[in-house]
């Protein structure tokens, strides 16, 4: 039921580009939270932190090219209108 519901989302551009945006916001949530609370890990928090920022803006740049994409598939829409 869950998967169905998260197919029937992200068919769409609209699903698509807010499920991106709640993962970009999710991995700069975490960047901030590793680079504030230090963990008694093996790892670095400070590396941990840097390797989230660098998914957040992954996912921006993935964001951007869903929005350019969207413009040409209304482009499309239009010739086809005009037609």
């Amino acid at each position: 039921m869950i998967t169905d519901n998260f197919c029937l989302v992200t068919q769409t551009y609209e699903g698509r580009d807010k499920t991106v945006k709640f993962l970009q916001y999710l991995a700069k949530y975490l960047s901030w939270q590793y680079r504030l609370s230090p963990d008694n890990d093996a790892e670095d928090p400070f590396e941990k932190s840097v390797l989230m920022y660098q998914v957040s803006k992954q996912l921006y740049d993935a964001r951007s090219l869903f929005r350019i994409f969207k413009s040409l598939f209304e482009i499309k829409r239009i010739k086809i209108i005009l037609q």
